[in-house]
């Protein structure tokens, strides 16, 4: 369940910098300019950190960055981009 949780809160960080508030276009080179790396990288550092404090593996740590790269595609794609 943590590894959920992790994956849906980098994935929701990753989409407000980049598509929301556009911090990641005045950054303006990658991983900040593009939603789904940055939610790779974001999944990442929390499954580093969530090594640290709760019980997972590291198997778990590159599963948090996939799927929060994943759900990031879900967010932007089918949630934000579909009414438009």
């Amino acid at each position: 369940m943590i590894v959920f949780l992790l994956a849906v809160y980098s994935a929701c960080i990753g989409v407000v910098m980049t598509k929301l508030t556009d911090i990641g276009e005045s950054i303006g080179f990658k991983p900040f300019n593009c939603y789904i790396c940055l939610s790779w990288w974001i999944g990442i550092a929390h499954g580093c950190l969530g090594l640290l404090t709760h019980r997972i593996d590291i198997i778990d740590v590159v599963g948090i960055g996939g799927l929060s790269s994943i759900l990031a595609y879900v967010f932007v794609d089918v949630i934000l981009y579909r009414n438009r």
